[in-house]
């Protein structure tokens, strides 16, 4: 792929995560529930770890820009970046594991992400305690909802790859 192509692709990634990042449910000061890590797992998968993390840190930029809930590039934005880099992870072990690789990946991201943002919370003088146990819940339900996306899409994506190099 292009650079310019490339380019594109994470600006339509970052706008797609900051939107969908935007627009969550804001439960506390510092939990949300979103799915803003789709655009930015799919920049990781098809642009590489690069463009996943350079993606992953706009999205969140952008974000600081617009939400009154939003820290100047704090603790929490390693997270956000994080979920580029474990696109790149899925697309390198997808091969050997198939969809195994979508669960593992996407769970673990999800553990750390769970277990740092508990840890900048603790950082930033916020309630660790009394939100950890939401946050697990959320986690668990979260991480099964976006393996499916994430399946379904990279699926669909690799069969109209195909369809339009056939044409």
């Amino acid at each position: 792929m292009k650079d310019v192509q490339k380019i594109t692709f994470a600006a339509l990634f970052v706008a797609l995560g900051s939107f969908l990042k935007i627009y969550s449910i804001q439960v506390t000061d510092s939990m949300r529930i979103s799915l803003f890590a789709v655009p930015i797992i799919l920049a990781g998968f098809y642009l590489g770890p690069a463009y996943g993390l350079l993606t992953g840190f706009a999205v969140d930029t952008v974000y600081f820009m617009i939400s009154p809930h939003a820290s100047f590039w704090s603790l929490y934005t390693i997270t956000t970046v994080i979920w580029g880099f474990s696109g790149w992870l899925i697309k390198l072990l997808r091969k050997r594991f198939g969809f195994f690789a979508f669960v593992a990946v996407i769970f673990l991201t999800s553990v750390f992400e769970t277990g740092f943002n508990s840890f900048a919370n603790y950082v930033y003088g916020l309630d660790v305690w009394g939100t950890l146990f939401f946050r697990i819940i959320v986690m668990l339900f979260r991480s099964p909802i976006v393996v499916f996306i994430m399946h379904f899409l990279v699926t669909k994506l690799q069969i109209l790859h195909l369809e339009t190099m056939k044409t």
